[in-house]
């Protein structure tokens, strides 16, 4: 695989929005699964001990009585 780096511009982040909203949710959940993937392998490269699941948060609210 051959990677590949590019440096543009700040203002060139509106063309990047375009781009990601003229993608299908599928295709931008699998962007974010991809880059999730990449993370924790590079934790696991330093030997950072991480679960590979999404942290789930709960947070119990009192409903008010009516």
């Amino acid at each position: 695989m051959i990677t590949q780096i590019e440096i543009v511009p700040k203002r060139q982040d509106e063309s990047d929005l375009q781009y990601w909203l003229s993608r299908t949710p599928e295709e931008r959940l699998e962007a974010v699964e991809y880059l999730r993937q990449q993370y924790i392998e590079f934790l696991k490269s330093k030997n950072i001990d991480v679960p590979e699941g999404l942290q789930r948060v709960y947070k119990i609210t009192p409903r008010k009585e009516n």
